[in-house]
């Protein structure tokens, strides 16, 4: 007997072992510029990312490379996120300069829907320099926030929402703080759709044709909901490794959901933006004030880094990262597209020679890595601790909770900054706990005689509430 579970503790233990929330690292394939594929692996933290494209820019000229666990090229899609918005931007910026609309149209005179509201009154320039004072990104009611709370564990598509469930969102929107620019994927996306009625068509079609196709971008589409992501495109991760559903909104294409691009495609927006070429190109110009030495263009941000001028926007999904950025003063631009979860500004930063540090691990998230397991630990021991007064009902319902509480841990964790041994460890008691309550269950009663009725009726819901929870966390919405 005791044999026996020794063996189904090493079976149990090697099984954790191989699937611990190993963070990933960039792979080992290479294609094009070794040099530049150097430099990327060289200025890249050592996990966290998977597989990545960089463009390097520097007087017009494009130097390109790719690294992965697979052949990754300029001409690979990976999620762009808000760097999308410089697009719905410059998209807008051009429909001005040829008069089919003004910067300063108010929404309401382009979506009639809007009139009278808060949102109506906000002008284009507003929304797409984050000015109009409206929320970021609201979710769709109750139900829309749920669906947006378990994403963050299923890893589900938060947002699936079309045009007009955004139209209606923005109808009720509160303004607050007109004037200041505070970051809305609401109110680019509103600007998106607005300048796509006034043009009499789909968004989609508007931006192929206004910035897409006149720069040669053929690699960069917009999926719809429920589409499957380009051939051959980088499929997200978190920055633990834990695969994720990529995010497709009609409602938010223009903000940057759903939308998949190339380093190829990107440095040839980058190389128009910086000669004033591209459609629109004069949107990157800074406009306003956004705090901190900041200034904003219409979409593209201006910092003043290492004592140079850096205009850039980044992006980001549930398992992408994205950063496009350039230095007007000296021709040099930057673009780093990836598909995990971990932010690749400060490596964007450090190609283009600006000395750039890795933002640091938040507290949030240390909390994350360290509740969990620690939870996990507390429900092992107690289950040991209380072995003898235990019935299989509890035994069953305490591993159930404890099975979920290492799921929790092992997709939130932030393993990539965090030594996996807690979640090892948890994992470890979770097993020996498991084998030692194994070991008595033919001395477990079915339910402990001592238990009055209601203890027996809460063990069972506890159980069922735990099925339900297990569910919740791991089957997409």
């Amino acid at each position: 007997m005791k044999n026996g579970l020794a063996l189904v503790f090493a079976v149990l233990a090697v099984a954790l072992a191989i699937i611990s929330p190993w963070p990933p690292g960039l792979g080992e394939t290479t294609t094009g510029d070794t040099r530049l594929a150097a430099a990327l692996r060289d200025t890249a933290p050592s996990t966290g990312l998977r597989d990545a494209s960089v463009a390097l820019i520097e007087n017009g000229t494009v130097r390109l490379a790719g690294v992965g666990d697979r052949p990754i090229t300029p001409e690979t899609p990976f999620e762009i996120g808000s760097i999308t918005k410089t697009l719905t931007a410059m998209m807008i910026a051009d429909l001005a300069e040829d008069g089919v609309l003004r910067l300063s149209d108010p929404v309401e005179a382009l979506l009639p829907e809007l009139k009278g509201t808060p949102a109506g009154r906000a002008t284009l320039e507003e929304l797409v320099s984050h000015r109009a004072g409206l929320p970021n990104t609201p979710a769709g009611g109750p139900q829309g926030v749920i669906r947006v709370v378990l994403s963050n564990f299923s890893g589900a598509n938060p947002y699936p929402l079309s045009a007009e469930s955004v139209l209606r969102e923005a109808a009720t929107a509160e303004v607050e703080g007109r004037g200041a620019v505070a970051y809305s994927n609401l109110g680019v996306a509103l600007a998106g759709h607005a300048a796509a009625r006034r043009a009499g068509k789909p968004y989609t079609d508007l931006l192929k044709e206004r910035v897409l196709a006149p720069l040669g971008m053929t690699g960069t589409v917009v999926a719809g909901l429920g589409e499957e992501p380009p051939p051959g495109g980088a499929l997200p991760h978190r920055a633990n490794g834990h695969p994720v559903t990529p995010w497709t909104s009609p409602g938010y294409s223009p903000a940057g959901f759903g939308v998949w691009s190339t380093a190829s495609d990107l440095a040839r927006l980058l190389n128009g933006v910086i000669a004033g070429t591209a459609p629109g190109a004069g949107g990157a110009k800074p406009r306003f004030d956004a705090g901190s030495g900041e200034r904003i263009g219409l979409a593209w941000f201006t910092t003043p880094k290492g004592g140079r001028q850096i205009t850039w926007h980044n992006g980001g999904t549930g398992g992408s990262r994205s950063f496009a950025g350039f230095d007007a003063a000296t021709g040099q631009g930057i673009i780093v597209l990836s598909n995990t979860a971990q932010d690749v500004d400060a490596v964007a930063l450090r190609l283009l020679g600006v000395d750039e540090e890795d933002p640091s691990l938040s507290l949030p998230l240390l909390g994350l890595g360290i509740l969990w397991p620690l939870i996990v630990v507390y429900a092992s021991v107690s289950s040991i601790r209380r072995i003898d007064d235990l019935n299989r009902l509890q035994a069953v319902n305490d591993a159930a909770w404890s099975a979920v509480l290492l799921y929790l841990a092992w997709v939130t964790g932030p393993w990539e900054r965090l030594t996996v041994l807690p979640w090892l460890a948890a994992a470890s008691l979770f097993a020996a706990s498991v084998v030692i309550v194994l070991g008595r269950w033919r001395q477990l009663p079915a339910m402990s005689e001592r238990a009055p009725g209601s203890q027996r009726w809460s063990a069972g819901l506890s159980l069922a509430f735990s099925a339900l929870a297990a569910a919740a966390v791991t089957i997409p919405m």
